[in-house]
């Protein structure tokens, strides 16, 4: 849903249908973005979950080595293959800027001839990805390190959450003294890792608390209480993406100059949007009602194929942007978003079965067996203490 939802804000915007007197324009605008903040938040979690729990349950951390290399095999071939095709496709202005390295190692914004949202231009969220694959094992390190001295799993529980604390508000110092580069050429600093470490700690915190409720500790009343209600939880996704539309106004797309409490509050809610979004489907009853829709075939299968749908619809995008070239915006939105869309589904299902499936299987060393006491130390912990 976030990758499509990222695919709809790009075709309003080819169409030029995010415009301040076009009806709709300001919910269009802000999809992209909250697509980028649920793919963040989602990483947190799954990735920063074997880390986590190592720490925890008091065992060493997962090898660094072969996290890292998994982590490569997952992004790149996919990446690579999507590139290609967007070099033969895309006119030679929007191929030239930026280091040829640094687009194939995704290190281009740290150089210095980098230009903002040139090449597959949605790769700028994927070097993020990549900083943060190389920032977690260090922080998962320190961390654990400073929880592995209380011999207590609440107390190793509590120095997470701490540490989680930190993280979070180390992202809004982060931007407020990087300064407002959104709207210039290049985004500057403020679209380096630092700058989105407040979402990955969402996906982080969801990563913790999920350990803990398996593990048998108790969890707040109502967070178990709002978790289990996927309506309650979408309501306030909604209302907070709605804050982000009213703090935007008239500045659409990157066209705009904020303050860095604008910036700050507009990634908040951004962030909360994302959170409650995710929350029902990580925390949420394993019987309630949206637990069903959440296992549907046809859900399963794109959010398999998601990573093919965010890298393919600029390429596809590039093939059909002229169709129906002298109709009103509108009418090319639908007729654009439905188009790319059928045909970025399946080369994206393509990648995923013939490339990007295999890649993950290439080197996945199974995990190492846990001991009884291993899987549930909360419970071993409660039960030790009578």
């Amino acid at each position: 849903m976030a990758a499509i939802g990222v695919l709809v804000s790009h075709t309003a915007g080819e169409v030029w249908l995010i415009q301040p007197d076009e009806p709709g324009a300001h919910l269009l605008d802000n999809l992209g973005n909250f697509g980028v903040a649920v793919f963040f938040v989602l990483s947190g979690f799954v990735i920063f979950r074997p880390f986590v729990g190592a720490s925890l349950e008091n065992r060493s951390q997962p090898p660094t080595v072969p996290y890292l290399i998994r982590r490569a095999l997952r992004l790149y071939p996919a990446y690579w293959f999507a590139l290609v095709f967007w070099a033969m496709s895309a006119p030679p202005a929007d191929r030239a800027p930026g280091s040829r390295l640094g687009i194939l190692l995704l290190a281009d914004p740290y150089t210095a001839d980098y230009v903002w949202l040139t090449g597959l231009y949605v790769s700028w969220s994927l070097t993020v990805e990549v900083a943060f694959y190389l920032f977690l094992p260090i922080y998962a390190l320190i961390v654990a390190r400073l929880a592995c001295r209380h011999a207590d799993v609440t107390r190793r529980f509590r120095t997470h959450l701490v540490g989680l604390g930190l993280l979070y508000v180390s992202a809004f110092v982060y931007r407020s003294l990087a300064g407002d580069h959104w709207g210039g050429a290049r985004p500057g600093a403020v679209g380096w890792l630092p700058g989105f470490l407040d979402w990955f700690s969402l996906g982080m915190l969801l990563a913790l608390l999920h350990w803990w409720r398996e593990s048998g500790g108790s969890m707040p009343t109502w967070l178990s209480g709002l978790a289990g209600r996927t309506a309650a939880c979408w309501t306030i996704a909604a209302m907070s993406y709605g804050a982000i539309v009213v703090l935007k106004g008239d500045q659409l797309l990157f066209m705009r100059k904020e303050t860095a409490a604008q910036m700050s509050w507009r990634f908040f809610f951004q962030g909360m949007a994302a959170l409650f979004f995710v929350l029902p489907a990580v925390l949420g009853r394993p019987n309630q009602r949206s637990a069903v829709w959440f296992r549907h075939r046809a859900l399963l299968f794109l959010g398999s194929i998601a990573y093919g749908i965010y890298l393919w619809h600029p390429v596809t995008m590039l093939w059909f942007h002229d169709v129906f070239a002298g109709e009103s915006p509108r009418f090319r939105f639908v007729a654009l978003t439905a188009i790319v869309l059928a045909a970025t589904i399946p080369i994206a299902a393509a990648s995923y079965w013939w490339l990007e499936r295999p890649m993950m299987r290439l080197y996945h060393p199974g995990p190492r067996p846990a001991t009884k006491q291993q899987r549930s130390p909360v419970k071993v912990a409660a039960r030790e203490s009578g």
